[in-house]
């Protein structure tokens, strides 16, 4: 399955690094330096698919250096985090940029109107933001609900000076690494067809997660079912033979970050269960990582009973609320 997302970059050494990762004809488009164009540029061109926004910013974390990559969990317009646009499948784009060998962090990114330097930059960093750039809040902004990502690489860490000799050679050093950036962005665009979240219901009778007809029942639906275990532990190994079983792929994940977004590729319905270790707060986080992408459909599925026999399925609706949402905080 295709899917229609645009990818923006500020500036055209940006963009020419990021096109040397994607297939050729990819939708990267450039915005121009700061909030302003950045804006008008995405509402001209930012289609009607997912939108992603990636470059170099300023590092405003200790220990933070040159090359390294933030996936900005959220973006805060002027740093204030009363603006913050969350970006909640994060986790999984952190994930796939691992993978390529990036040394990456998650955290806030703040967009501010001019370069931070001096005071500025200090107290953005006091607001707990990790990076500092002018147009990703602007971007993602236009992107309204649709999913979003901003993945970006450290030029000028927090220790140097913005304005000083050896910025160039840093700037230049940081433009080489969004290379992976593209692949790990196709990644993630290809993940958001995820409409719906089929859910083990838990109650007295299984507090942990799907029983056996229950575990029939999602993945007779499901595209993937992702099993929460912790630690690995032989309940949840056992969800996913059970699965497998049944026609339907599986992978056992001890966190979020763990999911591979090549998993959910063209998916649809996505089903979460969860062996006796995994917290629910796990799920929660799952299920909001999950909407990232594009769901906005939950539903808990349960048999009747829980007897191997029984196909008579209970589905509650559950609506995309603070109970499900927030994952990420």
């Amino acid at each position: 399955m295709t899917v229609d997302w645009t990818l923006f970059a500020a500036m055209r050494p940006e963009v020419r690094a990021l096109r040397r990762g994607l297939p050729a004809g990819a939708p990267v488009r450039r915005t121009g330096i700061g909030p302003a164009r950045a804006a008008r540029t995405a509402r001209r061109d930012g289609g009607g698919g997912p939108v992603a926004v990636a470059g170099i910013a300023g590092g405003l974390a200790a220990g933070l250096r040159t090359g390294d990559v933030v996936v900005a969990t959220e973006v805060r317009a002027d740093g204030a985090a009363a603006t913050a646009l969350p970006c909640p499948a994060a986790p999984m784009i952190a994930a796939a940029l691992r993978r390529r060998g990036h040394t990456v962090h998650l955290g806030p990114v703040a967009t501010t109107r001019r370069p931070a330097t001096g005071r500025h930059r200090e107290r953005l960093a006091g607001t707990g933001a990790l990076a500092v750039d002018t147009e990703s809040a602007a971007v993602l902004a236009a992107a309204a609900d649709r999913p979003t990502a901003c993945v970006r690489v450290v030029a000028d860490p927090a220790s140097r000076p913005l304005y000083r000799p050896g910025t160039l050679p840093r700037v230049l050093a940081a433009v080489r690494a969004l290379g992976p950036v593209g692949p790990a962005l196709v990644e993630w665009a290809a993940a958001t067809t995820v409409r719906r979240v089929l859910l083990a219901a838990s109650g007295p009778e299984n507090p942990a997660g799907a029983g056996p007809a229950t575990l029939r029942l999602i993945a007779a639906e499901a595209d993937v079912l992702l099993v929460l275990g912790p630690g690995d532990p032989a309940d949840a190994r056992r969800l996913v033979e059970a699965a497998e079983r049944a026609g339907t792929p599986a992978h056992l994940v001890g966190d979020v970050g763990e999911v591979d977004l090549r998993w959910l590729a063209g998916a649809r319905a996505v089903g979460v269960t969860a062996g006796a270790s995994a917290p629910p707060r796990l799920v929660a986080r799952t299920v909001a990582a999950l909407a990232g992408l594009g769901a906005d459909d939950v539903r808990e599925r349960a048999a009747d009973t829980e007897d191997v026999r029984s196909t008579v399925p209970r589905e509650v609706p559950v609506r995309m609320n603070a109970r499900y949402g927030g994952g990420l905080s």
